[in-house]
């Protein structure tokens, strides 16, 4: 009996393992929402092979700009370069943080610029 249920534990734990990147994955897509950020700062993290764009807002918030396969999001690079450092946005995100994977809300697209006053 006490076989069974290290089996049953065993496979429970592949099952989460293996399915735990798909939902980190589809958290990317969901949670849309229209956001107004000042963009502090903005800058590229390079790990290894590949850099991510981040961008910092006034209340320090971060977010990072990815291309989006299922969103049919290529155009990141225009996205990061579109933004200024000082100037107000209206954006568009989808996603969550998840500090202990560095994942950040990600921007989708920038809606417009607003106008300081």
């Amino acid at each position: 009996m006490e076989d069974h249920i290290v089996v049953i534990v065993t496979l429970i734990i592949i099952i989460v393992v293996m399915l735990f990147p798909i939902g980190i994955s589809i958290a990317q897509y969901i949670n849309n929402e229209e956001i107004e950020i000042i963009v502090k700062d903005k800058y590229i993290k390079n790990n290894s092979n590949n850099g991510k764009y981040l961008v910092v807002d006034n209340d320090k918030n971060t977010y990072q700009i990815t291309d989006l396969f299922f969103r049919w999001k290529f155009n990141s690079t225009d996205i990061y370069n579109g933004l200024e450092i000082g100037k107000t946005y209206k954006l568009q995100i989808s996603g969550f943080r998840m500090r202990f994977l560095s994942i950040y809300p990600n921007i989708n697209k920038i809606i417009e610029e607003v106008e300081d006053d």
